[in-house]
């Protein structure tokens, strides 16, 4: 059949033909779906994450025929709405599946949080309201559908839903469940059941216990110092405040892949020991890339020595290495690297040790950092360079730490970006090149929302890529400051957006230091969540799987 629809679609011409083409797919059933059964235009829709009752979803079937169903046939296209009647059907089944249900809650709730709120969505979840449709685990430990105006709380807190875990009260939802569904509860008024309005915490002390009025002037004051600041994760992070119990840094852990899961850089020659990497791995040493200051005192002379200290000898040869091994990637790819190549590199590569490379972390911890980032920086910038980009340069490297490479031959003229960085390397793609490049390399799936037949000319992409590096192996965790995490989730692509205009990409840099520099890329990194990439932030601690 899909030859046949291909031809159809080739040979018609003029609005007549469509016509005539829709009004007999529309009176009988000639669209063949993927069970062996045969549906009419008003049974099939385009782009469901999950399936709809009575519903083909075409895009599953004919994915390069969208022109065809959805611009001439008129085939229409998954609404929210439209998946929020689907948890209706489910819940009034004689038997319902309180998983199954469950998970298109939260996947409705993750694209509601994404897309504005119409009269269609309101009217759907308002449909809700009079139907049990929400899961409440019981004291059994199996869950039971309840209605919106039944008795039940829910679960925004991890400490309280802790202490609540046994009162047969609860949703069953998990704290970062609840984040997703949050729009949802919103829009049907039951945010008052969140524990944290029902909840109230008293502390008391003991009768004979008197009061320091010294020591509680003084903890007011580090209180009031510390959440005053907006950005208080950016701070903690390039000042390198090691981590308490009652104040979390943002990161992300990225799960360890299999060996052969990392060919963008291929194999070269390989000596040294795993001791240079030992520190690293032990605690990232990757810096915010877009230092934040509030209200900074003027630098001491010390301050100011640590800024411009020269770095240690090793440094500008890793970065002349580093150089190398990016440009040597870009003709592997390309089957341009030839044996004189290979034994040039190899004959020439080697391991680096870490404290003459980069100097002491205890000394020095933000200069430290700050030189392991513009390492990676500069890998991912050669990369790119070597790629022959339409318009690539230099201007496309917006970092304000890419000075710190200036010691190198290969970058000596370079300065630090002085405008606004929004992410380290910013690049629009007018010609399509970059993203095929992403398409090839990227870990995991390529968003399917970004079509191979794109027009670039006319649906240009730009990218914000985030170049996060470590001298340790992929599983080494890193941090991602609130501000770059926020950015993140505002360019999360939608399900229903299919011509994003914006891209977050996280460029993950490890094993800085080997001969063998590694590069997982990472396309729209926040669908990767609990699957591929594993992340901390706020009251939240996310272990790898």
């Amino acid at each position: 059949m899909h030859q046949i629809y291909t031809y159809l679609h080739k040979v018609a011409s003029g609005d007549e033909d469509w016509q005539k083409i829709k009004s007999a797919f529309t009176e009988r059933q000639l669209v063949l779906g993927d069970n062996g059964m045969w549906y009419t235009l008003s049974n099939c829709l385009w782009g469901s994450p999950f399936a709809l009752s009575g519903l083909q979803d075409l895009s599953k079937i004919y994915s390069d025929m969208e022109n065809l169903f959805v611009r001439r046939l008129k085939v229409k296209r998954a609404t929210l709405s439209m998946l929020i009647a689907e948890v209706k059907i489910m819940a009034e089944a004689r038997q319902p599946h309180v998983e199954n249900m469950k998970t298109r809650l939260i996947d409705i709730g993750k694209m509601l949080a994404k897309t504005p709120m119409d009269s269609s969505v309101s009217k759907a979840l308002s449909n809700l309201k009079g139907i049990k449709f929400l899961p409440k685990m019981s004291n059994d430990g199996i869950s039971v559908l309840v209605g919106a105006e039944e008795d039940f709380a829910i679960s925004d807190h991890q400490r309280y839903g802790d202490a609540f875990a046994n009162s047969n009260a609860l949703l069953d939802f998990r704290v970062h469940e609840v984040q997703s569904l949050h729009s949802i509860f919103k829009q049907m008024g039951l945010m008052h059941r969140y524990l944290s309005s029902l909840v109230k915490e008293v502390s008391d002390v003991g009768e004979n216990c008197i009061e320091d009025a010294v020591l509680s002037q003084q903890l007011q004051v580090r209180a009031y110092a510390l959440y005053c600041i907006e950005e208080l994760e950016d701070v903690l992070v390039e000042q390198d405040i090691p981590p308490v119990s009652w104040v979390n840094k943002p990161m992300i852990v990225v799960p360890y892949g299999p060996e052969d899961d990392r060919p963008i850089t291929p194999p070269a020659f390989h000596t040294g020991s795993d001791s240079a990497t030992a520190f690293s791995r032990s605690r990232p040493i990757t810096p915010d890339a877009t230092p934040t200051y509030h209200g900074r005192a003027v630098p001491t002379p010390d301050e100011e020595y640590i800024a411009e200290a020269t770095p240690p000898p090793e440094y500008p040869v890793l970065i002349e290495q580093i150089v190398r091994s990016a440009q040597r990637t870009s003709r592997v790819r390309h089957n341009a690297e030839d044996i004189a190549d290979q034994t040039t590199f190899a004959d020439r590569a080697r391991d680096y040790d870490h404290y003459a490379t980069f100097g002491s972390r205890e000394r020095d911890p933000f200069v430290h950092d700050r030189r392991i980032g513009a390492a990676g920086e500069g890998y991912v910038f050669e990369l790119l360079n070597s790629l022959n980009l339409p318009k690539f340069s230099e201007a496309n490297w917006r970092s304000t730490i890419r000075s710190e490479l200036s010691r190198s031959t290969h970058f000596a003229n370079i300065a630090n970006w002085t405008g606004r960085e929004t992410a380290d390397i910013v690049y629009k793609d007018e010609s399509g090149q970059l993203t095929q490049y992403l398409r090839e390399h990227c870990k995991g799936d390529f968003p399917n929302q970004i079509r191979e037949d794109r027009n670039f000319q006319t649906h240009p992409i730009e990218y914000f890529l985030e170049v996060k590096t470590t001298t340790g192996d992929c599983k080494t965790r890193f941090y991602m400051s609130s501000g770059q995490y926020k950015r993140m989730e505002n360019m999360a692509l939608g399900v229903f957006e299919w011509h994003p205009s914006q891209i977050y990409v996280i460029m993950r840099v490890y094993d800085l230091i080997s001969p063998d520099v590694g590069l997982k890329i990472y396309i729209d990194p926040l669908r990767f969540r609990n699957t591929k990439l594993k992340f901390e932030a706020e009251q939240w601690f996310v272990s790898t799987l």
